[in-house]
């Protein structure tokens, strides 16, 4: 029998966490509400993946669609984000997280409208853009509107459910396309974001963004409401006012200014302009065009949605673990990971195209590019997809956050626009296995940076974080 005071111990720590669990419900919907934002973005940056071949050989709305076009398209959306980033982390200064998310929905359905109703190119590629727009918008708002709502125990996980979502998006993209003929698909995802702003439209702005305009009223009831009523949340209020009011006196360019700043640019900012270059844009946006490449006994299309199964099933598994494990650890590992999976897929692509060996051992070694790729998505997944975003978000000063997030975005999807823009170029001119191998080495690099440079943020409270760099 168990002692009566371990069974009353038992009892005292049960209901404890099931208080913890109550407590924190309200941020999982809201989070989860958010994060249904990054399944539009995924489907903007999917839409393409599954249907890259079929728009060659048989155009889209009698548009004809060449190699050069569907670069283009491909690529435009990325422009879109680009020029949006910035001014997207202005406005949600100005108007708050949650209305500038939701007014950026405009864009997305009129360029989702002009895609569907094309009948000319550049009608396709205005759409693109338009919905590029919302795309880098995102980027920058939801993980900080995100971060913005969590306790600090369960940031990292409710953070990573944007990569999870955005892989969902993506899954979407390639599944529907499956059972749809390109037109009908379309339409489908561009209904996504109609049922994204019903949804988040009833969620609470952000503590932080309140406090921030001297809101302390509101900041404290937006709390209560994250936090269940019984929580008393004078401790979190006094923690936000405080890493509010440390600069509050502050010029932007002050703050841009202090060494403590310039260290956090330096460890962010290098991060997500060396992403989309490890090889998820490429693969993401032209996936059956990559299979079709391997010449082997495989279909592209069945390959395509087994690798977005394998996205999300990774992004998911993000969640559980990025608060365990730490930032730092799954960043390495993912970029290790990530280096190897992809480096497979290059050798693959050496030994096929360079004729090293003779076809019988590339048909026996048919399984590769789609092991090699599921290998990167999972790995890309674990770390690399997620961590970049929730280190702005974590710590920048929240008097340039919004900014500071902006401007990861933007250099980010420039990145993607000359990766995605530029891949059928250097295939043609250097062959695919070297663009594969460049993408190996990059990620190499890249996780010897993280080792040297990038500091476990796990755990610790955003005042908890300021403190710690503005003491070193």
């Amino acid at each position: 029998m168990i002692p009566i005071q371990e069974e009353e111990d038992l009892r005292i720590i049960t209901s404890k966490r099931n208080e913890i669990w109550r407590r924190r419900v309200p941020q999982y919907i809201a989070a989860l509400s958010a994060c249904l934002g990054s399944v539009c973005t995924g489907a903007v940056e999917g839409w393409t993946g599954n249907i890259s071949e079929d728009m060659k050989k048989l155009s889209f709305n009698g548009i004809t669609i060449t190699e050069d076009h569907l670069g283009l398209i491909g690529s435009l959306s990325s422009l879109g984000s680009v020029f949006a980033c910035i001014p997207s982390a202005y406005l949600s200064d100005w108007v708050g997280r949650k209305t500038a998310i939701l007014l950026l929905i405009v864009p997305l359905l009129l360029g989702w409208l002009l895609i569907i109703l094309a009948q000319e190119f550049w009608m396709l590629g205005l759409g693109r853009l338009l919905c590029g727009i919302t795309d880098g918008a995102f980027y920058a708002l939801l993980p900080m509107y995100v971060t913005e709502i969590s306790e600090k125990d369960i940031r990292g996980g409710l953070t990573a459910y944007f990569d999870l979502f955005l892989t969902v998006g993506i899954l979407v993209s390639f599944t529907v396309a499956n059972f749809l003929d390109i037109y009908q698909y379309t339409i489908v995802v561009g209904c996504l974001p109609i049922l994204f702003g019903l949804i988040f439209c009833f969620q609470p702005e952000s503590p932080i963004f309140l406090a921030m305009k001297g809101k302390e009223k509101e900041a404290s009831q937006s709390l209560h409401r994250l936090r269940k009523r019984s929580y008393n949340v004078t401790d979190e209020v006094e923690g936000i006012k405080l890493i509010v009011n440390q600069n509050h006196n502050h010029s932007l360019l002050t703050t841009m200014r202090k060494k403590y700043t310039r260290r956090v640019m330096l460890i962010c900012f290098p991060l997500t302009i060396l992403q989309p270059m490890s090889g998820i844009t490429v693969i993401t946006y032209y996936t059956a065009s990559i299979f079709a490449s391997t010449k082997v006994d495989l279909d592209e299309k069945l390959c395509t949605v087994i690798f977005g199964m394998v996205t999300v099933f990774s992004a998911f598994l993000t969640t559980l673990v990025i608060d365990k494990l730490g930032r730092r650890t799954m960043l390495i590992t993912s970029l290790l990971g990530s280096s190897l999976a992809i480096g497979i897929l290059a050798l693959f692509f050496t030994l096929q195209y360079r004729q090293l060996v003779d076809e019988s051992v590339i048909a026996a070694l048919h399984f590769l590019p789609i092991v090699s790729v599921s290998l990167f998505t999972l790995t890309f997944s674990l770390g690399y997809g997620t961590v970049p975003w929730l280190l702005i978000s974590e710590l920048f000063p929240p008097e340039i956050k919004s900014l500071a997030a902006g401007c990861g975005a933007t250099f980010n999807l420039t990145s993607v626009f000359l990766v995605s823009r530029y891949y059928f170029d250097l295939k043609s001119a250097m062959g695919i296995d070297i663009t594969f191998y460049l993408s190996s080495i990059i990620n190499l690099i890249t996780a010897v940076f993280v080792y040297y440079y990038v500091p476990e943020t796990s755990g610790k409270s955003f005042a908890e974080l300021q403190a710690l760099f503005r003491a070193e």
